[in-house]
């Protein structure tokens, strides 16, 4: 999942985060640094507001649960769409 993430104290945001590693990508239009997040999703809603609440996380891939009704998952050259809640 990905990670947008300030420069500043990155080792320190990472640390806190925990699964995450850097992408090598160019920074961001706003100067972050991107990442991506390894780590377990088994509740989505909560790991939204523990990365929100992590000092150096600009922003993740997670939406409230509530403004979502598709994932696609793309891997490789293929996307598959998962169809949320009722």
């Amino acid at each position: 999942m990905p990670l947008e993430l300030l420069a500043f104290g990155i080792d320190a945001t990472l640390r806190a985060v925990g699964d995450a590693r850097l992408t090598g990508a160019p920074p961001s239009p706003d100067g972050g640094v991107l990442a991506g997040y390894f780590g377990p999703l088994d509740d989505p809603e909560a790991l939204s507001r523990r990365l929100s609440a992590v000092p150096g996380v600009v922003g993740h891939g997670l939406f409230s649960p509530h403004k979502v009704s598709e994932i696609l998952v793309g891997r490789g050259q293929e996307v598959r769409r998962r169809r949320v809640g009722g």
